[in-house]
């Protein structure tokens, strides 16, 4: 029955996604709606799949602190340095719901005059606990970044971008170890961002500000690698 009501809530979570930004994704709307069906699908499949074990794995999983190393995203130019680091508490346990929480310092640096720093939280719900964990999720970040490009002291360009972004996230957990993991995901970006352009022309200087909302689809932008070392054991992994 707890399956059942669980299973209802993330259909309606997603619908309500949907729902909310039809009007607003335009170009990206096909990709979009057929990425929330195969995730609609795995939500149906998987906690059908470990049903019969979810009670007992709820009842064993304690809260288990971890120590996240991810990139920042999936372009790997090789001119840029990029990472993340953060921590996360798995198996969190608030009555009706069990999740993982992370928390996340992100950064991509070309050099000193193009950098990209963020900060972010999600909640991770996962289908199943065990060596193999599929999960789906929503996110909240804030960036920070800065780019310009200089002729010469009097002919240059900078712009300065401050945003919000929020959306679903869709991923898998593989543990190597009983404390170590390795994690792939992808999401689906919502971001408000407010842009602040300074052109100087001749030593002549104008200022431009632009707010807007913009909606990341890319694969290589909206996705993520990463490992995780916990603290203590997560998963019981035996030898064959």
């Amino acid at each position: 029955m707890w399956l059942v009501y669980k299973l209802e809530l993330y259909k309606k979570v997603i619908m309500l996604y949907i729902n909310y930004f039809e009007d607003k994704l335009l170009n990206n709307k096909f990709i979009i709606k057929n990425i929330l069906i195969i995730l609609l699908i795995l939500i149906t499949i998987i906690p059908i799949y470990a049903g019969e074990n979810q009670d007992k794995q709820d009842q064993d999983n304690e809260a288990v602190f971890g120590f996240i190393f991810s990139t920042q995203n999936l372009l790997f130019d090789i001119g840029s340095y990029q990472g993340g680091i953060g921590l996360k508490l798995k198996n969190f346990d608030l009555e009706a719901f069990m999740f993982d929480f992370r928390g996340l310092i992100g950064f991509l640096m070309v050099n000193l005059d193009y950098l990209e720093l963020s900060l972010g939280i999600a909640l991770e719900f996962h289908f199943i606990q065990d060596r193999i964990s599929p999960y789906w999720g929503i996110f909240l970040n804030c960036g920070l970044s800065r780019f310009r490009n200089e002729v010469d002291s009097d002919n240059w360009n900078e712009e300065i971008i401050m945003s919000i972004s929020t959306g679903p996230i869709l991923g898998v957990e593989v543990f190597i170890l009983e404390n170590l993991s390795v994690f792939a995901e992808y999401n689906i970006s919502c971001e408000f961002f407010n842009e602040f352009e300074t052109v100087s022309t001749a030593g002549n200087e104008t200022k431009n500000e632009r707010f807007d909302l913009y909606i990341d689809t890319l694969l290589g932008n909206s996705s993520k690698l990463g490992i995780v070392i916990y603290i203590n054991p997560v998963v019981e992994i035996k030898d064959k």
